[in-house]
């Protein structure tokens, strides 16, 4: 559908285990690590990450993004072979 989906977060480091769960369920899920707590991915996945969100507590320190433009997204658009 052309959108991109974001996950960005600000979890504190006393909740460090949530925050590393979180990264990596991203990771199994091949989401593009755009920075270092703000990771993409061009799939309707909103239903998993809301659970995942969900899962770990996380509703206060986790946003979920659908937007229709990243700049400069060729580093991104080549990781998912969509260029």
């Amino acid at each position: 559908d052309g959108k991109w989906r974001l996950v960005i977060f600000d979890i504190p480091e006393e909740k460090r285990k949530m925050r590393n769960l979180l990264r990596q369920c991203l990771k199994n899920w091949d989401f593009y690590k755009l920075q270092a707590s703000v990771f993409v991915c061009p799939y309707d996945c909103r239903d998993a990450v809301d659970l995942l969100i969900r899962t770990c507590n996380g509703e206060r320190y986790v946003k979920f993004i659908e937007a229709e433009h990243i700049s400069h997204d060729q580093g991104i658009r080549k990781h998912f072979a969509l260029c």
